[in-house]
C-alpha cells in the first residue's frame, strides 16, 4: 500500500478506531524531520497542529487519532519531498 493510500485509509475511520500503524514512523519521522533541517514546532505548524501533538506522533503515532495521526504524515511527507529536492 502506497503512503499516500494509507494516508487516505487512516482519514475515512472514525475518531479512537484502532488503525494499523506503520512501524517505521516510531523510528523514522525524528531522523526525517531532522535531516530535512525542521524543528519540532515548524514540523507542528506545517502539520497544522500543536506541538505536543507533533511530539506524540514522533513516539508514539498510534497514540492519536487516526485524523491527527493523517495530518501529521501528511506534513511527514512534505518534510521527506524537501530532503529529496536536497539530494
Amino acid at each position: 500500500m502506497t503512503e499516500a493510500k494509507k494516508i487516505r485509509a487512516e482519514a475515512s475511520h472514525s475518531p479512537g478506531e484502532a488503525v494499523l500503524v506503520d512501524p517505521s514512523l516510531t523510528t523514522d519521522t525524528k531522523k526525517i524531520r531532522e535531516k530535512a533541517g525542521f524543528s519540532q514546532a515548524e514540523a507542528a505548524v506545517l502539520a497544522d497542529t500543536s506541538l505536543q501533538t507533533w511530539r506524540i506522533f514522533e513516539l508514539s503515532p498510534h497514540a492519536l487519532t487516526a485524523k491527527k495521526r493523517a495530518d501529521c504524515t501528511r506534513a511527514l511527507d512534505v518534510i521527506r519531498s524537501k530532503i529529496e529536492v536536497q539530494s
